[in-house]
């Protein structure tokens, strides 16, 4: 860990539960100096957890990645992975992998990884009419097979 700046910069969360991907620790001591993390207190201002839970950051399991400002929007926000429903094209997504100081995005539709399902229109849901949304989602039923009312 590279040298303090002071004292206000590092945080040091104590008796905190960490949950590390796999499992949920036991609580411990986490200090924060800046982008680090690290586990020496000396001279941290002490915030007591008691038990409360750190998540390492936040997964958005269902975006649609379009450019790196929509990574950068997603880290300010917490966000630390992405599940990308079918970006396109996958070069881009690729280009986007990697990139430092933002949200990682890992691949999770696209030609080939597709659920069979009805179109989507997300965005258009909000302002259809009432009669048409109950059309649709009749139709839906009875394509899957169930009764429409």
């Amino acid at each position: 860990m590279e040298p303090r700046t002071t004292a206000s910069t590092v945080t040091a969360l104590t008796h905190v539960r960490v949950l590390d991907g796999e499992r949920l620790r036991e609580p411990a001591t986490v200090v924060i100096d800046g982008p680090l993390i690290g586990t020496d207190p000396a001279g941290a201002r002490v915030v007591g957890c008691q038990g409360a839970t750190l998540l390492p950051g936040l997964i958005d399991a269902h975006v649609h990645v379009r450019d790196a400002e929509t990574l950068d929007r997603l880290a300010d926000h917490g966000v630390t992975t992405a599940l990308d429903m079918g970006g396109w094209p996958p070069a881009l997504l690729d280009s986007l992998r990697d990139l430092p100081g933002t949200t990682a995005l890992l691949r999770g539709a696209g030609p080939g990884r597709r659920a069979r399902q009805p179109p989507v229109t997300h965005a258009a849901l909000p302002r259809e009419q009432p009669a048409r949304r109950a059309r649709g989602r009749a139709g839906l039923r009875r394509r899957a097979g169930g009764a429409g009312r």
